[in-house]
């Protein structure tokens, strides 16, 4: 979507990627698993060859978004970071008490 709006000229500020496609990224979500991420609480909506060459000639993405909710927070992210911190810590833990021994 970065190369098209470079490309075209398109003015992306009203673009809502979780309408449309999944999160880059992948791996392990332990967080998406408990807390639904954005891509999961919305119906998607997909995108067209007839959208793109309308935006491009609009100059903007314009499209109407249905209703919706989405947290202000990403606390699905929030879980996974300090998982990743914990795990970080406890595998540090272990290779100075392995190194010191």
């Amino acid at each position: 979507m970065e190369k098209y709006a470079e490309a075209f000229s398109v003015d992306m500020s009203g673009y809502l990627w979780y309408f449309h496609t999944d999160e880059e990224g992948g791996g392990l979500d332990i967080g998406g698993s408990i807390l639904q991420p954005p891509y999961e609480r919305v119906k998607r909506i997909p995108v067209t060859p007839a959208m793109l060459a309308d935006f491009a000639n609009k100059g903007a993405w314009d499209l109407d978004y249905p209703p919706h909710r989405v947290p202000k927070w990403r606390y699905d992210i929030l879980i996974n970071n300090i998982l990743v911190g914990a795990l970080s810590l406890w595998l540090g833990y272990k290779l100075i008490k392995a190194l010191l021994h």
